[in-house]
């Protein structure tokens, strides 16, 4: 051996200073003697705590980890386009599999460890509708305008078909009503199901007025009764601009001396008729 050149210590032999470490080899009593042995190295227990799944609405997501062994651990993420580590948070990147590990490189008493976990990353999903209150029965068809806060697209169904009914996104209307159609998006891989919206508005028949009653009368007429009807087939409201000429009651027309009689007639339509 050459000279100022310590020699390297071998399983068994004899040391003189009891836990002194060499290499893999530590000074311990062995009986009454101190004899170098090796070290059994443990395995390091580590644990990683993150949720089963979360949301790419969250932003951030808090997570712990630690080790039976006290060493160092590193986090890292192994799916750095889903996520990654910042500080003590892991920072949503995108929807898919987030997988985390934790290590520690170990040392003389333990050996490197690694443990893994999967975390999955959602994305909620809500429908917006566009709609009037309103539509007119003679337009015949509307198209439907919505869309899902995760861009996917959107199915409809209608619940009243006497009234209207849809293709695609185009509703067809049959009658004068209220048209009821449900909204529905089924989801994809890591988006969830969107609840059912329900888009509601009225089909509104045309309503005109056409006056066929007498355009003269004799004053000696009897009163007689204005029964025309509006194109929607309802009762025309009828009202004497000129009292002294003629009157009107409940829809009768009375005259009463010689003149131009004139009449203002109005339909104030109802819940589904303008």
């Amino acid at each position: 051996m050459e000279s100022g050149v310590a020699a390297i210590p071998k399983s068994g032999q004899s040391c003189t200073k009891v836990n002194t470490i060499s290499g893999s080899l530590i000074c311990a009593k062995v009986g009454k003697v101190l004899k170098w042995q090796t070290i059994k190295k443990k395995a390091d227990s580590l644990t990683l705590t993150l949720p089963e799944s979360s949301y790419w609405e969250d932003g951030y997501i808090q997570f712990s980890y630690s080790a039976s062994s006290g060493l160092p651990q590193v986090a890292t993420s192994l799916t750095p386009a889903i996520c990654q580590i910042q500080l003590s948070s892991i920072a949503v990147a995108n929807i898919g599999i987030c997988t985390i590990s934790i290590r520690t490189s170990g040392n003389v008493f333990y050996n490197p460890a690694e443990v893994r976990r999967d975390m999955v990353i959602k994305r909620h999903n809500l429908i917006n509708v566009a709609t009037n209150p309103s539509y007119a029965l003679k337009s015949q068809s509307v198209i439907l305008t919505a869309n899902s806060t995760a861009g996917l697209p959107i199915q409809f169904q209608s619940n009243s078909n006497s009234i209207c009914t849809v293709t695609g996104n185009t509703v067809s209307l049959a009658s004068s009503g209220l048209c009821q159609i449900n909204a529905y998006q089924l989801g994809a891989d890591f988006i969830d199901p969107a609840p059912a919206a329900q888009i509601t508005f009225r089909v509104m028949k045309e309503n005109a007025i056409t006056y066929d009653g007498p355009t003269q009368l004799l004053l000696s007429t009897k009163p007689i009764a204005l029964t025309e009807k509006s194109s929607a087939g309802l009762a025309i409201a009828y009202q004497s601009t000129t009292p002294d000429i003629c009157s009107v009651s409940a829809n009768t027309l009375t005259p009463l001396k010689v003149g131009t009689c004139s009449l203002t007639a109005s339909q104030a339509g109802d819940d589904y008729t303008y």
